[in-house]
Parts: C-alpha cells; structure tokens; sequence
C-alpha cells in the first residue's frame, strides 16, 4: 500500500516537473521575442534621430541660402 501511495507521490512530482519545464520552455520565448522587440524599438528609435538629424541639417542649410 505504502508503494502505490509513492508511485502515486512519483507520477505527480513527474507531471509537476514536465508542466514546470513547458512553463520554462514559454517564459524563455517570451524573453526571445521581448529581446526582439526591444531591439527593433531601438533600431527605429536611431532610425528617427537618424531621420531627425538629417531635418535639422536641411533646415539649416535652407536658412543659411536664404540669408
């Protein structure tokens, strides 16, 4: 009887481990694609200033020939 109950005890801890090691699985994609976002959001955050830059120059320019 003391058997069965630790087999039982066993089957449990072995679920318990296999749903913990799927939660695992889908916390580190989650992280993955988190990595990538914040990524791509820094990308565009250069790509503006990048684009910001390049407006600030041109407008220079146009008041330095409109002088």
């Amino acid at each position: 009887h003391k058997n069965r109950d630790l087999e039982a005890k066993l089957k449990k801890l072995h679920q318990i481990t296999k749903e913990n090691e799927e939660k695992d699985n889908i916390i580190k994609l989650q992280k993955d694609k988190l990595i990538e976002i914040e990524s791509k959001l820094k990308q565009n955050e250069n790509t503006s200033c990048a684009i910001d830059k390049i407006g600030d120059a041109g407008m220079d320019n146009r008041n330095r020939i409109s002088e």
